[in-house]
């Protein structure tokens, strides 16, 4: 059973109220603390402009390739958080790096539902179904997370510098 139908369309509204809180959570602590939230404030604020954009262009599109589209609505939010992080000179954070991986991951959903639903005709859920439905939102979940705490919750930095080690050995 698809997350979609238990929840609706209620789902993808919670997950772009997520992102808007993050986006302003992370405004409050920059005026609030003596801290520079530049660089969070940047990305949860794009990641929430395309979450809102694509989740309400979803609606009213007339091309039937939502999957597609949403695969490319991740695509440009990655170019833009990319971009705008250097032309505003920003280090790429915790949360950043979270937000980049979990679309890029997200894409590749997208791209496998796409080729499954549209290109190969299937109309039965299966495996590859459930794993977009629940994979899908954990990432979004995990995404949101990042943006609030802004910190290497799951140890994601160190696993990739222990691979490196361990191919150089």
């Amino acid at each position: 059973m698809l997350l979609t139908d238990i929840f609706g369309t209620s789902l993808s509204a919670l997950i772009v109220w997520g992102f808007l809180m993050a986006f302003l959570f992370n405004l409050t602590m920059h005026f609030l603390t003596d801290k520079n939230y530049l660089n969070t404030i940047i990305v949860s604020f794009i990641v929430f402009f395309f979450y809102f954009i694509a989740d309400d262009l979803a609606n009213f599109s007339l091309v039937p390739n939502w999957f597609l589209n949403w695969a490319l609505y991740d695509l440009a939010t990655i170019v833009l958080i990319t971009f705008s992080l250097k032309i505003f000179k920003q280090s790429f954070n915790s949360a950043a790096y979270y937000i980049l991986i979990g679309l890029s991951c997200s894409t590749i959903l997208f791209l496998t539902m796409h080729i499954d639903v549209e290109i190969l005709g299937n109309k039965v859920a299966w495996f590859l179904w459930d794993v977009f439905s629940y994979g899908g939102t954990l990432i979004d979940l995990i995404m949101i997370t990042a943006l609030i705490l802004n910190r290497d919750f799951l140890n994601a930095k160190s696993l990739m510098q222990n691979t490196r080690i361990k191919k150089s050995n």
